[in-house]
């Protein structure tokens, strides 16, 4: 209901190492008539973080961020390398980032750490992904601070 008021017409839902609420948050939304969401995970690591967007089935935490990009991709789905900042760079090595599809590059904490914000810049500087913006929302702060903008033909999701 929040993203309908913040006028957000899709959402991930992306909670840490698991897909339910996702899943709840899918089938709430289309009794209320939108918005659009998309199931999904913050795959919460040692050493890393990666956003698992329209997933159907958890990927394990255990693995490398290499092995999960791939697991996220074997879903037909995409890695989003999540606040990249310069402790997880190690964790995203040639493979990890020859195979990833995007990169936070806006989020919260670009707002409360010039030193956070400029080392997720320097991240995306490292290949150029395609550029994310996240609320990371958690049920704090406004949903919505950092957005993404995607111009689409139809507002779709892909069934799993």
């Amino acid at each position: 209901m929040e993203a309908r008021r913040q006028s957000l017409d899709v959402i991930a839902i992306t909670p840490h190492n698991a897909t339910l609420a996702g899943k709840v948050g899918q089938w709430f939304a289309r009794r209320i008539g939108g918005p659009t969401v998309l199931v999904g995970e913050e795959i919460h690591a040692p050493g890393y973080h990666l956003i698992a967007v329209g997933i159907h089935s958890s990927i394990s935490w255990r693995l490398n961020s290499a092995a999960a990009i791939d697991q996220v991709h074997k879903q037909g789905r995409i890695a989003i390398a999540a606040h990249p900042v310069a402790q997880s760079w190690p964790a995203f090595d040639t493979e990890a980032m020859r195979t990833l599809d995007a990169a936070e590059v806006l989020q919260p904490i670009a707002y409360s750490s010039p030193a956070a914000s400029d080392q997720v810049r320097q991240f995306y500087e490292r290949r150029r992904l395609t550029a994310i913006g996240s609320s990371d929302y958690h049920g704090l702060g406004p949903l919505g601070l950092c957005r993404t903008y995607v111009f689409a033909r139809e507002q779709t999701e892909m069934e799993s």
